[in-house]
């Protein structure tokens, strides 16, 4: 088996705790966002995130031109990790549904 080589998270400039439940468990999940590094190996930039507290707590990055896009991305593609790879929890943020992340046009 192939290991993938993952970047660190490094230092994290923004996070949100949310509310999770699946199956009568509670859960806290937190979703924090590094800051975009430059990247030699093809798009200038990317953005570590990561969501702990649930699954395998992995970082990934989403790539970006600049590290403007690098973030924008990012919250993209946790809007789409929270809503399509953890489908299976109902998540809230202070009671609401709405957790402030781009939810995925699919």
């Amino acid at each position: 088996m192939t290991k993938i080589n993952r970047m660190p998270l490094g230092d994290v400039i923004a996070e949100r705790v949310l509310d999770a439940a699946k199956d009568g468990q509670l859960y806290k999940v937190t979703v924090r966002v590094g800051r975009p590094v430059e990247f030699s190996g093809g798009p200038r930039y990317l953005c570590p995130y990561q969501i702990a507290g649930i699954g395998d707590d992995v970082v990934r990055s989403a790539a970006g031109e600049d590290s403007l896009q690098a973030i924008e991305l990012a919250f993209k593609m946790l809007g789409a990790d929270l809503y399509y790879l953890h489908k299976d929890f109902r998540f809230t943020w202070f009671g609401k549904s709405e957790l402030g992340f781009p939810k995925p046009n699919i």
